[in-house]
């Protein structure tokens, strides 16, 4: 069951919903292909404060499950035009894959507060599971 706050989208959708929220200078699309599947949640207080980012049961079978290596794995995160860092990225018993490691220094780095839109995309970068993820 997908979780209130999420959606799942394709990249050409939030293409347009991150033009309408970022001032003309920050409207930027270079980096999004047509064929992402973009995990969009509105972040909310248990977000903001457990320290870990939680994903749906579909968004986790069918496009972060493929990138990843077990039960815990380390990737790299950006936002774009920034330098990737190390994230863990674990399963929670109901089988469902959360950013654990490094999502609070995340969070404060980006100044994420509640109601803020992150849009999630899971890949394999090289060979490493990669994830990008937009502030709308």
């Amino acid at each position: 069951m997908a979780n209130k706050n999420s959606l799942l989208h394709t990249s050409p959708l939030t293409q347009q919903a991150q033009i309408a929220a970022r001032p003309p200078s920050q409207a930027t699309t270079s980096q999004m292909r047509p064929s992402e599947k973009l995990y969009l949640f509105t972040m909310n207080k248990t977000t903001i404060c457990r320290n870990k980012m939680y994903f749906s049961t579909t968004y986790t079978i069918g496009h972060i499950k493929p990138h990843l290596l077990g039960k815990k794995t380390e990737i790299t995160a950006n936002t774009p035009g920034t330098a990737p860092s190390n994230r863990t990225v674990t399963m929670s018993t109901d089988g469902c894959y959360n950013i654990t490691a490094g999502w609070t220094k995340f969070v404060i780095k980006h100044n994420i507060i509640i109601n803020i839109v992150c849009a999630f995309c899971f890949t394999t970068q090289n060979g490493h599971p990669h994830a990008t993820i937009r502030i709308l």
